[in-house]
């Protein structure tokens, strides 16, 4: 009787430290990652678009989401890099830092300068019951990372504008100096939205909507500028060695 006794109070000691050691590795264990984490990368988080931002990544998953909400896309890699968002030399007297960085990314003045990247862009957005005319996403086809978003609508745009100053923030407003439009901007952790309100020729309002990832730029520049040099001292090596 009393083996009987021991015998189940070591089956229970036994059990209580497995279940003990059970729980333990269970409350140390790390969660899975979700899909999320996979898909960005700290970067300071400013404006977002469909939940697309500043540490979004381009994958085929996140481009299945656009086209869900977007529509057909076309797709595009090593294409040029134009910050303007409408009137040529608008950047210029409006925002003269993002005047600089455009041509810093376009070096060559006047000749076609390809980029790393993957552009993305929505001509029938409003079959799918949105308020866009056109979206144009880029990418950096090197990190992913989302360098600009430029969007157009027309009268429905001022929801739009609505629904942003909601969100982010009475804006800063400028004047045009020709006194056809006005912009109206934010800036956040570096990066800037504009919005440009005007009219087209017969007076039917348009929105331009601007989304600049200036520090993702910023990584993509950095990087372009260091191949470039590197590049240059590896043709100054052979040229010298030539002979």
């Amino acid at each position: 009787m009393k083996k009987t006794i021991l015998a189940l109070a070591l089956v229970v000691c036994v059990i209580a430290i497995l279940l003990f050691l059970w729980l333990s590795a269970g409350h140390n264990r790390k969660p899975a990652s979700t899909p999320s984490e996979h898909l960005s990368v700290s970067t300071p988080e400013s404006f977002s678009f469909f939940d697309l931002n500043a540490s979004s990544r381009f994958t085929d998953a996140l481009r299945s989401v656009l086209r869900e909400k977007l529509g057909a896309d076309a797709y595009e890699t090593k294409t040029i890099i134009d910050l303007e968002l409408h009137d040529k030399g608008f950047l210029a007297a409006n925002f003269p830092d993002l005047d600089a960085l455009n041509r810093q990314l376009n070096y060559l003045p006047g000749e076609r300068v390809e980029h790393d990247t993957v552009q993305l862009t929505y001509r029938y957005a409003r079959h799918e019951n949105t308020p866009f005319e056109f979206v144009r996403i880029m990418f950096s086809g090197a990190s992913g990372a989302p360098l600009y978003i430029k969007i157009q609508a027309k009268q429905e745009g001022v929801g739009v504008l609505d629904a942003i100053r909601g969100k982010y923030g009475p804006p800063a407003t400028r004047q045009w100096a020709d006194g056809n439009g006005e912009s109206h901007f934010w800036e956040k952790q570096g990066d800037i939205l504009i919005i440009s309100e005007t009219k087209n020729r017969i007076g039917v309002p348009q929105y331009f909507f601007g989304f600049y990832f200036v520090n993702n730029m910023k990584a993509l520049l950095e990087k372009e500028q260091a191949v470039r040099l590197q590049r240059r001292k590896d043709l100054e090596k052979t040229g010298q060695t030539a002979f």
